[in-house]
């Protein structure tokens, strides 16, 4: 009896859950800061000719499309609108056909000369107003090798090891594969020059110096310590000390061993401040003056009024933001008996995408109100008696209480930021955690950060821990166990290890690095 594979087909039910286009984009759209959200309707206006601004009077559209004879809001006439339905694209080209026969296209995109001419000096102010591009900092390093009386091939070992900078000005790293895992590698002069064997491979490292020789003093060191030597002239004060202190000492240093290396050194307190003053005159990132440290600007997209009888009222700011409307044109064009089914199904295809995009809009707005308004109804005691008061949230109990999904909140909360009566506040910042107090859930609730759910917010923690490091004697730090006993007394439960984990988020050095050996 003999065994083979037969094919049949069969018929199976099953069910599947696929998100719609609409509802992702409508998912996107609600987490969009207000800039980002100004050019989503900006770039839709551009592709939806059915979709236009409310704020935008008819002429605006329409008076430099038209003919002579056929007024704008004639859509009916025989100068009516009409439709190249070869064309897919969202504007409509324009054509000139027999009166009888054809109706002229009238497209609301279609800019006169005039507007062409504004649309350029805006285009050209705008360049006149923007930064001129500055220079890099290996723009900066390749100027300067024409200073030096280099070969051919030394020049070109120089520029590739400017290629290899980073951005800070040391020599950078690169992917690679080690032990068939990909790990970050540093640049050597081996890995760099692999063309050069052991023999002239000093060939490279002169290059090496020539670079380290250009301003700004310390580029194209390997690593902090060579930086900061670099940086040592030979008519600098203290040169050999300073040296020393560097090349040997710098871990010590970042542990804030200095009686130490004092005795390594064989030389006294006053001795070794004074070196360390000069050392801080020192740069740890040459490349820092060509970065560009520009802050995102934050613009608010909310804000926060006090209310009469008490309380807080959150408003959207829509200032910059067009009010919409679904085109006239396109809704009766939608009925015009000269257009084509063809013509009539991308009318239609257009307009319900404008109205979809409207209720998006809309929708969005609803849910943030909605979101903030319940964040800051919660928060009230923060906004009346400061960043102490702060109280555990996290999002599941706004979506509990808004009966929406925990998603949502998210999205909702996602870089927006709000103007309120304590400054600028990140709305996610508003949420966080809590720590268990050591007070009972059934006494008052009257001390900074308590809830009602008998916990107290990690910030509020996290400010304890800061007010009690700006307040200690330096020269006796508290250490984690110190701290966390101090905050037991205060009736925050709270362990060491957990002291250590906001320290070091708050960039709070240990207690040994904290310590001052100055003598007040």
């Amino acid at each position: 009896m003999s065994m083979g594979m037969r094919f049949s087909p069969r018929q199976e039910l099953r069910q599947t859950q696929k998100l719609a286009p609409r509802l992702i984009a409508s998912m996107e759209m609600l987490q969009l800061p207000i800039l980002a959200l100004q050019e989503r309707i900006d770039q839709e206006l551009m592709e939806n000719p059915a979709l236009e601004d409310a704020n935008m009077s008819d002429d605006d559209y329409y008076d430099d499309a038209s003919s002579s004879d056929a007024g704008s809001d004639d859509f009916n006439s025989d100068d009516a609108d009409s439709f190249d339905s070869a064309n897919e694209t969202d504007d409509f080209q324009a054509s000139s056909q027999a009166e009888d026969d054809f109706y002229q296209d009238i497209s609301p995109y279609e800019w006169s000369s005039g507007n062409a001419e504004d649309a350029a000096e805006r285009y050209n102010n705008l360049m006149a107003n923007l930064a001129a591009p500055s220079e890099t900092l290996k723009e900066h390093l390749l100027a300067q090798l024409p200073w030096y009386d280099l070969s051919a091939e030394q020049r070109e070992r120089c520029e590739r090891i400017i290629a290899a900078l980073n951005e800070r000005g040391f020599l950078g790293s690169y992917k690679d594969v080690v032990d068939g895992k990909e790990q970050t590698v540093p640049f050597t002069m081996e890995t760099l020059f692999p063309d050069l064997d052991e023999k002239s491979i000093d060939k490279a490292y002169d290059a090496l110096k020539v670079i380290q020789q250009m301003d700004p003093a310390g580029v194209g060191a390997r690593d902090l310590r060579e930086c900061l030597l670099l940086q040592i002239k030979p008519d600098t004060p203290d040169a050999e000390q300073l040296k020393i202190l560097i090349g040997r000492y710098l871990l010590d240093l970042e542990q804030n061993r200095l009686p130490q290396i004092c005795k390594a050194m064989d030389i006294d307190m006053p001795r070794l401040q004074s070196l360390l003053r000069y050392m801080r005159t020192l740069t740890t990132n040459p490349g820092s003056e060509f970065q560009e440290d520009r802050a995102d600007p934050i613009i608010p997209d909310l804000f926060v009024v006090p209310k009469e009888g008490g309380g807080y009222e959150v408003r959207l700011d829509e200032s910059e933001t067009p009010r919409l409307r679904v085109s006239s044109l396109y809704r009766n064009l939608e009925n015009s008996p000269k257009a084509t089914k063809e013509e009539k199904e991308y009318i239609r295809n257009k307009i319900g995408s404008a109205q979809w995009f409207i209720e998006a809009i809309e929708q969005r707005k609803q849910t943030i109100l909605a979101v903030s308004q319940a964040v800051v109804d919660y928060q009230q005691d923060f906004f009346d008696k400061g960043p102490e008061y702060i109280r555990p949230l996290v999002m599941q109990q706004i979506a509990d209480k808004l009966e929406i999904d925990v998603s949502t909140v998210s999205r909702a909360v996602k870089d927006k930021w709000m103007q309120t009566p304590r400054g600028i506040v990140e709305l996610r910042k508003l949420f966080g955690g809590g720590t268990a107090s050591s007070a009972s859930s059934s006494e008052p609730v009257d001390r900074a950060g308590q809830s009602s759910d008998d916990g107290v917010a990690y910030a509020v923690i996290r400010s304890k821990i800061k007010e009690l490091v700006d307040a200690e004697n330096k020269s006796s730090p508290l250490s984690d166990d110190a701290i966390a006993e101090t905050l037991q007394k205060q009736g925050f439960d709270i362990a060491r290890r957990t002291v250590a984990k906001y320290r070091q988020e708050l960039n709070i050095p240990s207690s040994r690095q904290r310590k001052s050996w100055v003598s007040d």
